[in-house]
């Protein structure tokens, strides 16, 4: 089955968008659960990528259950509610008080042609002309200072034998399993009779991910109140090996009849990706510790944006 990638190039190698979870309900409360918005952020370098996902979900219930493909097996951690803030933070607009005086300059040449053209007119006006460039000598002087500095500060802009589970860990308020399989039936049952409720949909989708040998990270997520509200759990860390960075998109579609995406990419290269656009691009300049420590020293940080429909 070919594969649906959406390619970001980054480190001069594509960026593949294939699948990044579905927020699904368990089989004892199978309500409809939509994901409204997403947040992610990639950091990819020497073969390894960790990509951390923050993912908004609404629906029914107490009970829900995330999916997520990766093409090899991860190193799950927990990430801080405050970490997509900050890079929210560290991605604002600047905002320039100093407006660079352009006029001055302005100011400046007509005031030199007009002294030139009075000089032209008379000897004795040999004399204004060294007084008045005397003047603007002096002008410019105090006033080159200050325009370079405004510039500056404009550019700076088991289902049975079938199914291996890898590993089992508790990560934060998640419960995560770590599953491969051969057998697209085999996996689809080991989800279903453990409280993972599968969708007719989905089967195909599953089944390119196993020809493809990818694994699945299967979580739990429990919450207190049953009412239809949009719960916003603590990220999630994954780091794994692969040849080229991925962000995984193809079974978050079948959960979303539009989905805004913010997406953090950390690199020695600007970042770009069919259907984003580019809100910024900036040298990194990091503060908090758990986020300094997992970028590294990443040179390039680029925010992409979009509003994706399913397809």
């Amino acid at each position: 089955m070919k594969r649906i990638l959406l390619s970001l190039l980054l480190f001069c190698l594509p960026l593949a968008a294939r699948a990044d979870g579905m927020v699904i309900p368990t089989v004892a409360y199978p309500a409809k659960v939509t994901i409204p918005d997403q947040r992610a952020l990639i950091c990819f370098r020497n073969g390894t990528e960790r990509l951390v996902i923050e993912t908004r979900f609404t629906g029914a219930g107490t009970n829900f259950a995330w999916v997520v493909p990766l093409p090899s097996p991860p190193v799950i951690e927990e990430a801080t509610t405050g970490l997509f803030p900050t890079l929210q933070y560290l991605f604002r607009p600047e905002i320039v008080h100093d407006v660079p005086r352009y006029y001055i300059g302005i100011l400046f040449a007509l005031g030199f042609i007009y002294v030139l053209w009075r000089a032209s007119q008379s000897v004795w006006n040999a004399f204004i002309i060294l007084f008045w460039l005397f003047f603007f000598a002096i002008l410019a002087a105090m006033l080159l200072p200050t325009l370079a500095t405004a510039s500056k500060g404009m550019a700076s802009t088991v289902s049975g034998e079938a199914v291996s589970i890898l590993d089992r860990k508790l990560v934060g308020i998640f419960e995560t399993t770590t599953i491969t399989s051969r057998d697209p039936k085999a996996l689809e049952n080991w989800l279903r009779e453990n409280g993972f409720a599968v969708s007719t949909n989905a089967k195909p989708i599953i089944a390119s991910y196993i020809k493809d040998n990818w694994i699945f990270v299967a979580t739990k997520v429990r919450r207190d109140d049953a009412k239809p509200d949009t719960s916003t759990p603590h990220p999630l860390s994954f780091t794994f090996k692969t040849d080229k960075p991925v962000y995984p998109m193809r079974l978050t579609g079948l959960t979303s009849q539009s989905l805004g995406v913010d997406l953090y990419v950390f690199g020695n290269a600007r970042a770009t990706a069919r259907h984003f656009n580019v809100e910024s691009c900036t040298r990194p300049n990091i503060a908090h510790p758990r986020l300094r420590q997992w970028v590294g020293d990443s040179t390039v940080a680029t925010k992409l944006t979009a509003t994706l429909s399913p397809a």
